[in-house]
């Protein structure tokens, strides 16, 4: 009887056995390495950014905070500001009632300075594009607040403007147009004119301490 030792064949195949296990722990250790370094990219970018969406939104919060000091800067400043304005409103009130009616007067025969200047004659009935220096003063007398003026002018519409002038102010009450004649010189023709009304110098003190309101 013939007897075959099968013990090498067995070893031999043993040893195939742990090859092909050694393989496929490589192998499994591989894909197990590459599955981890896509997650770590993939990670590792969404880390990215996250730093940079915490970078600008701290260069957010810094430009919020300037613009925080800038806005309390502003602030302080209204503030300086509204007190010298009280200063001056109070040495306003201080000032003579004539003052403040001569004052009243030149801003009457003063044209419009800039477009708010123009805006606020239109709200008061004035024509903002009336020429002043066609219009002139020959006397001014007032007696215990009444007055009465005397003057000229290029035309009687020049007249009409600073009667309606003169009485959307609020210095002057009562204001009437005495009599208007039509006068010739070697150069030109012009009228000549009389107005007369009352004065009032506290309506101008009664404003300045009104904020908000204007003559």
């Amino acid at each position: 009887m013939i007897r075959i030792n099968l013990l090498p064949i067995k070893k031999q195949q043993e040893k195939e056995s742990s090859k092909r296990q050694l393989v496929l722990f490589v192998l499994l250790l591989l894909i197990e390495m590459v599955v981890l370094f896509f997650l770590y990219s993939d990670k590792s970018g969404d880390l990215d950014e996250i730093v940079n969406e915490n970078n600008v939104k701290a260069a957010a919060i810094e430009e919020l905070k300037k613009q925080v000091a800038d806005v309390e800067k502003l602030t302080q400043q209204k503030v300086l500001l509204e007190e010298q304005i009280g200063v001056l409103d109070q040495l306003e009130l201080g000032r003579g009632g004539p003052v403040r009616v001569m004052d009243e007067v030149q801003l009457i025969l003063s044209p419009p300075r800039n477009e708010l200047e123009k805006l606020t004659q239109g709200k008061k009935g004035w024509n903002a594009k009336w020429d002043p220096s066609r219009l002139w003063f020959n006397g001014f007398v007032e007696d215990n607040n009444n007055f009465s003026l005397t003057g000229g002018a290029r035309t009687n519409d020049d007249v009409a403007e600073f009667l309606q002038r003169l009485s959307t102010s609020v210095y002057f009450d009562d204001v009437r147009l005495g009599s208007v004649e039509q006068q010739e010189s070697e150069k030109f023709e012009y009228v000549i004119f009389e107005i007369s009304g009352r004065i009032s110098y506290s309506a101008g003190a009664d404003i300045l301490a009104v904020p908000g309101q204007g003559g």
